[in-house]
């Protein structure tokens, strides 16, 4: 019997996805679809507002110079990498929620 990269199996209304196993209800994957993708224009917002308090103020010295170096090095790049990632599994979840029910359809 071959195996398939990616099996799916749909039952009681829970979608199961061999591979990256993605099991959980109709409705939960739903939410955290939405919960990622929220949460990323949050973390997109953080991003922005910080970008602008630290262009838009005079704050200087050796504190001033240590957090700006810390936000261009660690902080906003770590924050974009959260977004990112909460944009792709937001996507993912998606595309797999439609794969399903695209799966239920054909049965």
């Amino acid at each position: 019997m071959k195996q398939h990269k990616k099996a799916c199996a749909i039952n009681q209304g829970r979608v199961s996805m061999a591979g990256d196993m993605l099991v959980m209800s109709k409705s939960q994957m739903e939410q955290l679809a939405v919960i990622f993708a929220r949460q990323k224009e949050t973390a997109e917002g953080v991003i922005s507002a910080i970008g602008a308090g630290i262009d838009g103020t005079t704050w200087q010295g050796a504190r001033a110079d240590r957090f700006r170096q810390l936000w261009e090095t660690e902080f906003r790049p770590n924050l974009r990498a959260l977004c990112d990632a909460l944009g792709e599994h937001s996507t993912f979840i998606s595309a797999e929620l439609q794969a399903g029910v695209s799966a239920l359809d054909t049965v």
